[in-house]
Parts: C-alpha cells; structure tokens; sequence
C-alpha cells in the first residue's frame, strides 16, 4: 500500500502546478504551506521506512521550496496589489 506521504506530495505538487496554471494566489499559498507541512514530517520521521541523510537533504528541499513559493508569492501579492508600483 503506498504510504500516505507519497499521496500527500502528489497531491501537493499537482495543486501548485495547478495554481501557476491559473495564476491563483490563495491555492499556491495553501499548496506551498503543505509543502512545509511534509518537509518538517520527513524531517521528523524520515522517508517512508528509510531515515538517514538523503531522507533529511530530500525534506530540507521540499520545506526550502514551500517556503520559497510562499514568500514569493506573497511578495508578488503585495507588488501587484498597488498597482505595480515598487
């Protein structure tokens, strides 16, 4: 049966290819926050059974990315909120 952290992170990465498709703000934020939400779990637990240093390199990528897409997102929020104007 496949673990449900290999669900979650399909359906994680479909959703954030979703939003950059539809330009939607709300969905990309929710999508990068579950990003994070799995990075710290494979941090914590490690990669379905396997938990050693390429697990956490693997976890630290997908919290670095969901806080990334986060970030920058907001940020284009903002910019974009006004106007354009910097």
């Amino acid at each position: 049966m496949i673990e449900f952290i290999i669900i979650g992170i399909i359906i994680i990465l479909l959703l954030t290819v979703g939003s950059m498709i539809i330009n939607n703000y709300v969905i990309g934020a929710l999508a990068s926050m579950g990003m994070i939400i799995i990075g710290i779990t494979i941090l914590k637990d490690g990669f379905l059974t396997i938990n050693n240093s390429l697990s956490q390199a693997f976890g630290v990528i997908i919290l670095c990315v969901g806080a990334y897409l986060l970030i920058a997102g907001g940020i284009e929020q903002l910019t974009t909120a006004d106007g354009g104007k910097e």
